[in-house]
């Protein structure tokens, strides 16, 4: 029986065992339970470079090109037993594959989206392919009208003669029985929108924040986005590190929309809990592709950039006495300890993300009490 301390992740959290098999038709979103959550000092003054931009963030880009999704892995075994083990293979009720097919109509009235209308777009995003997990929802610059013969050609090829994955083989949005549908929920390529007040848009549940308890996601800002994690585990015997359940951001997860109805961008405008009476670095979310809704992916990717990015002397004379300290407190911190497998050096210069003290992890977004666009929820480990 799990502790008090562990809480469940996001019911639209995507199953990666749950593949296409070119074989059958695509069953959408399985019923599948929720996995459970676990639950320097110094006095010199750091470096403050006249450069705003930041090449690290591009490092720690090419740190990340090592993408879990190019290489094929067994997760079904191991996902099957946990389950099995740890919930007694119960299933839950909702969610039914009937249910899921039903999609509402949209005219009229505010629909919730359930958590396996979130799934549903990334699985159609990013499915599973014979062990490959494929780009599919960015458009082909030229369409192709593939035959069935050759749809069926295109899945053999995504493995060479090696065994190796050839992800760049695929043909994004050809259609066959057993891939996952386009969901009707969100419109793709995008179609225009009239602006829709925050309030009135619904946040992805990996976005929201959570007032109590543990952040919908684990996320450092300090990391790469391929570090993000869903959540931590027991660890399998005492005095050993906790198993943390990667996120995938470029996966299923990571490429669920942000919003519903979609959006052609995502405004981060105030950040909660700060003296300054107005957030200085504001973020403009937008989507890695025209035709697509701003997807989770996006929003975990500009946050990164945005704090990546180094303070200039005007904004550091800007603090109050008394947050300086705190700022400088939180700059020796992070360049002399690892931080994405590197440790940044003292000569790194100050960033944004030293701006926030140890309040470091994402814990979500709620709209902004002026209406205009979202706030920013950070905290401590």
């Amino acid at each position: 029986m799990l502790g008090p301390q562990f809480a469940t992740w996001p019911e639209n959290v995507s199953d990666l065992a749950h593949r296409v098999d070119t074989g059958r038709r695509w069953v959408p979103s399985p019923n599948v339970d929720p996995f459970p959550l676990p639950s320097a000092e110094s006095k010199e003054e750091p470096v403050i470079p006249s450069a705003q931009s930041s090449s690290s963030y591009e490092k720690r880009k090419r740190h990340g090109d090592d993408d879990p999704f190019k290489r094929r892995r067994s997760f079904r075994s191991w996902l099957s037993s946990f389950r099995q083990s740890l919930f007694g293979g119960r299933r839950r009720e909702r969610d039914s594959p009937q249910d899921t097919c039903d999609w509402p109509a949209l005219c009229g009235g505010r629909h919730q989206v359930t958590p396996a209308e979130w799934r549903a777009y990334g699985y159609w995003a990013r499915p599973s392919v014979n062990g490959v997990i494929v780009r599919n929802a960015t458009p082909p610059s030229v369409p192709r009208d593939l035959t069935r013969r050759e749809v069926e050609a295109v899945f053999r090829s995504l493995t060479d003669e090696h065994g190796s994955p050839r992800p760049e083989n695929w043909v994004p949005r050809i259609e066959h029985p057993s891939l996952p549908p386009r969901p009707a929920l969100w419109d793709t390529p995008r179609q225009p929108v009239h602006h829709v007040p925050p309030a009135e848009l619904q946040l992805n549940p990996f976005l929201r924040h959570r007032a109590t308890g543990r952040p919908p996601i684990l996320f450092d800002l300090r990391v790469h986005q391929c570090l993000v994690y869903l959540g931590e585990l027991p660890p399998l015997a005492p005095g050993e590190e906790p198993l943390r359940i990667p996120f995938y951001s470029d996966g299923p997860n990571g490429s669920q929309p942000a919003t519903h109805p979609p959006v052609a961008s995502v405004r981060i405008t105030a950040l909660a809990d700060d003296t300054f009476p107005v957030f200085p670095w504001p973020i403009t979310v937008m989507p890695h592709h025209p035709a697509l809704p701003v997807l989770v992916r996006d929003v975990l990717n500009a946050c990164i950039a945005n704090f990546e990015e180094r303070m200039t002397r005007e904004e550091v004379d800007a603090l109050a006495l008394d947050r300086r300290p705190q700022v400088f407190r939180a700059y020796w911190a992070r360049v002399r300890s690892m931080v994405a497998g590197r440790i940044p050096g003292d000569d790194d210069g100050l960033r944004r993300i030293d701006y926030l003290g140890d309040r470091v992890f994402f814990r979500g977004l709620e709209p902004a009490p002026d209406g205009d666009g979202f706030m920013l929820f950070m905290g401590a480990p």
